[in-house]
């Protein structure tokens, strides 16, 4: 069985936060003590994610997933 790169690991907990906060996607403080890791091993693994297209920067502290899009509750009012 092929081992998982520790990036999807991210991936994953950054859509699942994302999914759970209304669309605001997690700190890399916030995902270091989600996965056990350190800050600067998580800079690299989103640097990572940003070379193979899954997520982008919108600004200099915010990002999103690519190709996806989030839609409030429908009991959240807007």
């Amino acid at each position: 069985m092929k081992k998982r790169a520790r990036m999807y690991d991210v991936l994953d907990f950054i859509v699942r936060y994302a999914d759970e906060n209304a669309g605001v996607t997690p700190s890399t403080r916030t995902i270091a003590a989600g996965l056990g890791l350190s800050q600067p091993r998580v800079q690299y693994l989103m640097t990572r994610l940003i070379a193979a297209r899954f997520i982008e920067f919108v600004d200099r502290e915010k990002y999103k997933v690519c190709d996806s899009e989030w839609e409030a509750p429908p009991y959240l009012p807007l």
